[in-house]
């Protein structure tokens, strides 16, 4: 019958159906080689038009962030170059790569894991919230592993949604005009965070005990601030078992010393001059 011509029709043609993740194609005598080369030659199409889309976002969000500082000389390097001297409008994907100051990307991925822009006075006179550019066009930089923006005149507050930055292993702020509280949710979001530089700025409250949810930190530098009440002793013993400097000097801190600093077995340097801390050690 009409009907089971149709099935058998059905089958068969669902025999000669090879597919390889979402294409499909019918198979009369290729062989299984032929098709696996194909699938790994259509998989190398689609890694490389993904890294080159995502080599593109990158290079969108650095020019992004220059162009949100109020001081660009020192990003003058930051200049989208051509991919072809006979093609002038063709743009290479990777130029953030390839001389940029301060930028640093993977050497197989090309992504950007450093931002090293330390010195550059970036902030010049600009607006107060300053601090909010770098994660309002950062936080689209996945694979950033240390950002430096110390010595750059920033102004604002430091953002609560660092915990955005989940790669990042060092955050340097340090040396600005940075005023407000240490935030202190979403720390336990920076599974890798291993240094925190915020000293010499105009920081004010409490040292968030929150802090310890970072918990791969090794270095705290808090000092030249104007942060008071106690040290939380969350910071030391089992919870920072990798904690190796803690500087907390000039401050406006009171109270004791935590107990628990002696169970810091990594502790190397604890720096607490200068504040107004009583009790005994």
């Amino acid at each position: 019958s009409s009907s089971s011509r149709g099935r058998h029709l059905h089958s068969n043609c669902c025999d000669r159906l090879y597919c390889c993740g979402s294409i499909c194609v019918f198979n009369i005598s290729v062989s299984t080689d032929l098709l696996l080369l194909f699938c790994v030659f259509l998989f190398s199409c689609v890694v490389a038009l993904q890294e080159g889309l995502v080599m593109a976002q990158e290079m969108d969000v650095l020019l992004k962030l220059k162009e949100s500082f109020h001081n660009k000389t020192g990003l003058s390097s930051w200049t989208i170059t051509n991919s072809s001297s006979s093609n002038p409008n063709s743009h290479d994907p990777a130029s953030h790569c390839k001389g940029w100051a301060g930028v640093t990307c993977d050497n197989t991925t090309f992504n950007v894991v450093e931002l090293s822009l330390s010195g550059l006075l970036l902030g010049g006179g600009g607006g107060a919230n300053q601090s909010n550019m770098f994660v309002m066009f950062l936080k689209d930089l996945p694979y950033l592993e240390r950002l430096d923006l110390s010595r750059n005149k920033l102004s604002g507050y430091i953002p609560t949604d660092l915990y955005l930055f989940r790669s990042l292993k060092s955050l340097d702020l340090s040396r600005n005009r940075l005023k407000g509280e240490i935030p202190s949710n979403g720390w336990d979001n920076l599974a890798n965070l291993q240094i925190l530089y915020l000293h010499k700025n105009q920081l004010t409250g409490h040292i968030p005990p929150q802090l310890s949810g970072a918990s791969r930190l090794e270095r705290i530098v808090l000092k030249n601030n104007n942060l008071e009440g106690p040290i939380p002793g969350e910071l030391f013993g089992a919870n920072l078992k990798s904690l190796t400097h803690f500087e907390i000097d000039s401050n406006n801190l009171t109270g004791a010393i935590p107990e628990g600093i002696g169970a810091s077995v990594s502790l190397q340097s604890f720096r607490a001059s200068f504040n107004q801390l009583n009790g005994t050690l």
